[in-house]
């Protein structure tokens, strides 16, 4: 039988997310079997607030039943195939409501720019009951570094807001009252608190835009006894004025005089651990690239040492007097040189 799902959690259909999102919390825990056993009128209402829930609480499915109307939705939505009603032949759990409600088994994010994974545990048959002890999530932190720490490794200290369990709750995110879970007040159902700390990493040499760098057992901690989880530090790479990486290998670009285009000669050109020595041959046309070899990133995780490549850009003189413009007109008649096409 279909029915309007704002009816059923008792909202308007302005209502917000977090309206709904109240409204459906408030059904749950008065309707659960788990809370009436045996009940089939409370079993069936609690399906029809779950099913309620399962299209609102998605924006999708929410702007579909709106545009189509509750006939419409049942019958036509989502490519012709009606809508899908929740399955509830594995019965129900607490899990599932607070899972939900609180982010259980969700990526979401905390103080300090950090992402971490909350979870409830649910006993056998589906009941809410407390779990043994359970990892904690990983955590993930942003950290921009300059390109030769980047190239050479470092050692920094971060400072941020960790994630701690909360004392009110125990790290479990409830509470239980008149025998019935709650939702923590403390920590609003997190498990969580936070204290801040200082903590020392190590940046290996060779890591790149993307790297990861994995410092174990300093991410949230565990549940019950359970081990803390990791956090993992996400690399950016400021970029260089200099140098252009490409894996192992660096690119730059220098000028160099006409003169030394034309005649040949030797510039200084640096490297990541001082200046080397380049020849240009004579005829060096503007553009060319030479290789320096192992003048790149140096045997980073037992990979060949990387190349230096300098792209040479020629330097035409733009104000000239006229002694030097009458030698550059001897010079055109004595090398006449045909534009290539």
């Amino acid at each position: 039988m279909n029915f309007d799902p704002y009816d059923a959690l008792g909202v308007s259909k302005d209502a917000s997310k977090d309206d709904i999102r109240k409204a459906y919390r408030q059904l749950a825990r008065k309707y659960h079997p788990d809370v009436n056993p045996g009940d089939k009128e409370a079993e069936e209402k609690f399906k029809q607030i779950s099913e309620a829930y399962d299209i609102l609480g998605d924006e999708t499915k929410r702007a579909e039943y709106d545009n189509l109307g509750q006939q419409a939705f049942y019958d036509q939505a989502f490519d012709g195939a009606g809508y899908q009603r929740p399955d509830f032949s594995g019965g129900f759990s607490f899990e599932d409501l607070f899972g939900d409600l609180f982010g259980g088994g969700r990526t979401s994010r905390g103080a300090g720019g950090f992402e971490f994974r909350t979870s409830f545990g649910g006993g056998p048959g589906g009941g809410f009951q407390q779990a043994g002890p359970r990892r904690g999530g990983d955590l993930r932190y942003g950290l921009r570094i300059g390109f030769r720490d980047a190239i050479f490794g470092t050692e920094t200290t971060l400072e941020f807001d960790r994630p701690v369990p909360c004392t009110a709750c125990g790290g479990q995110g409830f509470t239980m009252a008149s025998g019935q879970p709650q939702a923590c007040q403390a920590c609003g159902g997190r498990g969580q608190g936070s204290v801040r700390e200082k903590i020392k990493a190590r940046i290996p040499a060779g890591v790149d835009n993307g790297s990861k760098v994995r410092l174990t057992g300093k991410g949230q901690p565990g549940i019950q006894g359970g081990p803390p989880g990791d956090l993992y530090l996400e690399i950016e790479v400021a970029p260089d004025p200099v140098f252009r990486r490409q894996g192992q290998d660096l690119s730059l670009e220098t000028d160099i005089t006409l003169f030394d285009a034309v005649l040949g000669g030797k510039i200084q050109i640096p490297t990541l651990t001082g200046l080397a020595s380049l020849k240009i041959p004579p005829g060096t046309q503007n553009g060319r690239k030479f290789r320096l070899k192992g003048q790149g990133l140096k045997n980073i995780k037992h990979k060949p040492d990387g190349d230096l490549y300098v792209t040479v850009n020629v330097l035409i003189p733009e104000n000239i007097g006229p002694e030097a413009r009458t030698m550059f007109e001897k010079l055109r008649d004595l090398v006449p040189q045909s534009p290539k096409h």
